[in-house]
C-alpha cells in the first residue's frame, strides 16, 4: 500500500466490486488509496470529472475512511453487499473510497469510470511543537519515514538527533519570493513511497524533495 505525503491526486486498488438492487443497477467499489491515517480525503472524481458535477447528481454516493487504527465497516456497504462486506471489514490503518453508482448510460458513457481522489496525505510528527498533523514539510516526511514500523525503517524516535530534524524544517518553511512577487515555502513534499522499492531508495527519493 503506497504512503501519500503532502497532497496527491491518486487512484487506487479495488478490493470489492459488488453489485445489488432488482436489474442490478447499482455498482459498489471499494477503493484503497493509502496508508493511513491521512488528514483528508477531498475531491472524488470519476473520469477526472468531480463526483459533485450535476451530471452525477442521484448517481453517485461516496463514504471516506481516513485510515485510523479505530475506523469501523460501513453499514451502508454491509447492508448492500449482503453479508460479502462485514463488520470484520473495518481496513484499519487504510484510507479508502466506498462509491456507489446507480447505471446511468449517459452519465457513464464509456463504462466503469476511473476513480481517483486529491488526498492530504500522513499526519507526521514535528519535534519543533510535539504536535501530529498534515505537513508537507520534507523534513518532517523523511523524521515519520524513518521511525514508522509499519511502513517505514523503523528507528526508534530516541535514536535521532531531533535538533537537526528541527533546523532542517525550520529551513524547509523558510519564505522565498517567487518571480510573480508572491512568497513560498522553500522546499515541499508532495508524493508517493512505495514500500516495495525498499527504505533505502524511498528515502532517497523523499530527499529529492
Amino acid at each position: 500500500i503506497p504512503v501519500v505525503y503532502g497532497t496527491r491526486r491518486k487512484g487506487g486498488t479495488r478490493v470489492l466490486t459488488e453489485v445489488s438492487g432488482a436489474t442490478n443497477e447499482f455498482l459498489h467499489l471499494v477503493i484503497s488509496l493509502s496508508e493511513g491515517e491521512v488528514s483528508a480525503i477531498n475531491t472524488v472524481y470519476l473520469d477526472d470529472v468531480a463526483s459533485t458535477d450535476s451530471r452525477f447528481s442521484g448517481l453517485v454516493t461516496i463514504e471516506k475512511y481516513v485510515g485510523t487504527d479505530a475506523q469501523v465497516a460501513s453499514a451502508a456497504l454491509i447492508s448492500a453487499t449482503g453479508g460479502k462486506w462485514t463488520a470484520n471489514d473495518q481496513g484499519k490503518g487504510v484510507a479508502y473510497v466506498y462509491v456507489r453508482l446507480a447505471w446511468s448510460e449517459s452519465a457513464f458513457p464509456s463504462g466503469l469510470p476511473t476513480i481517483t481522489a486529491d488526498v492530504d496525505g500522513k499526519l507526521v510528527f514535528d519535534p519543533r511543537n510535539g504536535n501530529t498533523a498534515f505537513s508537507d514539510n520534507p523534513a518532517l516526511c523523511v523524521r515519520d519515514y524513518m521511525t514508522n514500523s509499519r511502513y517505514g525503517r523503523g528507528i526508534p524516535a530516541s535514536a535521532l538527533n531531533d535538533h537537526s530534524f528541527k533546523d532542517a524544517a525550520d529551513y524547509c518553511d523558510g519564505l522565498v519570493a517567487t518571480p510573480d512577487g508572491t512568497n513560498e515555502k522553500r522546499y515541499t513534499c508532495d508524493g508517493l513511497v512505495d514500500p516495495d522499492r525498499g527504505w533505502l531508495g524511498n528515502l532517497r527519493l523523499l530527499l529529492t524533495s
